[in-house]
């Protein structure tokens, strides 16, 4: 079975219902009827009275046994709905958690090369500063040393 789709709803149970239940109460009428002959009218009475509870027993049943059975059934239908409701809303649940963390990584990026372009101005302005002091020193042995040549001189 799909997710979604619902099983197939069999028919059989309803026709079991509508055609079954009202044969039992016949054949309890039948039996009433047959077994129980009306001699006076007091059991004219009670017999009628009888038979008017059985037919509405038999008529009750049916009537619960069909609601029972289409609610059922709309139960099953409302079940594979919802599945796939559930399935969708986790589809889209997982799309958006993908989005959130490749925007997230993004701007993990996006921040990690500002601050990767500020530290490398400074690592250039370090770098100027330390080849402006090799100059300097450079300058500064050189003229040591031709204060000591002078000297020697």
């Amino acid at each position: 079975m799909e997710i979604g789709n619902p099983p197939p709803i069999t028919k059989w149970p309803y026709v079991v219902t509508v055609i079954g239940i009202p044969i039992v109460s016949l054949v309890g009428v039948v039996l009433v009827v047959t077994l129980r002959p009306a001699t006076s009218e007091a059991l004219a009475t009670a017999n009628a009275a009888l038979v008017t509870q059985i037919l509405g027993f038999g008529a009750t049943i049916t009537v619960a046994m069909l609601a029972y059975l289409k609610s059922s059934d709309t139960h099953i239908v409302m079940n594979s709905r919802m599945d796939e409701f559930k399935r969708t809303m986790q589809l889209a649940s997982d799309a958006a958690v993908a989005r959130a963390l490749s925007e997230g990584r993004a701007e993990g990026r996006a921040s990690a090369d500002a601050r990767t372009d500020v530290l490398s101005e400074k690592t250039d302005q370090v770098r100027q500063s330390v080849s402006d002091v090799n100059t300097l020193l450079k300058t500064h042995d050189e003229w040591e040393q031709d204060r000591l040549r002078d000297e020697r001189k």
